[in-house]
């Protein structure tokens, strides 16, 4: 094999990983933008967070000192919660899936996955995760809604019970 070939193979290769590298940069760059921008919104609201996961254009975090729960959604109208830990009686990770008519088990369509915070007032909060409208398929935040039901369901039982 002669130089030539090696350095046009050199360049193929390049060229085919370069435009995957800068994508991966610029999500890099994305999710950063947004963790700092949700960590400055918690401190405007006096929450310090030491946990929190950030995606697609959702953030969740809490202050366990304060025991405050901060939930954003920037996509379409922004939307912030802030919960008091103190105030949740339970919370769970669910799902809405759409079975189309063939019946056929694997044509099952995860139109949303959410965290369903249940208060000690009875009233409920959805914490949207996924919403198909806004992605096709879920990527991950199953697992990262099942994450946060436990987390918060620690937190539930380390606070006592005459302050639910």
């Amino acid at each position: 094999m002669d130089s030539s070939t090696t350095i046009v193979g050199i360049i193929l290769l390049l060229i085919s990983i370069l435009p995957v590298a800068l994508i991966k940069i610029a999500g890099n760059k994305k999710q950063k933008k947004l963790k700092l921008a949700f960590i400055e919104n918690a401190l405007t609201q006096d929450v310090h967070i030491n946990q929190c996961d950030i995606w697609e254009e959702k953030a969740i975090g809490m202050d366990p000192n304060k025991a405050l729960l901060i939930y954003q959604n920037t996509n379409g109208t922004r939307k912030d919660l802030l919960v008091d830990i103190k105030q949740i009686k339970a919370c769970k990770s669910m799902e809405n899936i759409r079975q189309p008519m063939s019946q056929n088990p694997s044509d099952r369509f995860v139109e949303q996955i959410f965290l369903e915070v249940q208060l000690s007032n009875s009233k409920s909060i959805n914490l949207e995760f996924f919403n198909s409208q806004s992605g096709l398929l879920p990527n991950g935040e199953k697992k990262l809604c099942e994450k946060w039901a436990g987390i918060l369901n620690t937190e539930i039982v380390k606070v006592p019970a005459a302050m639910r």
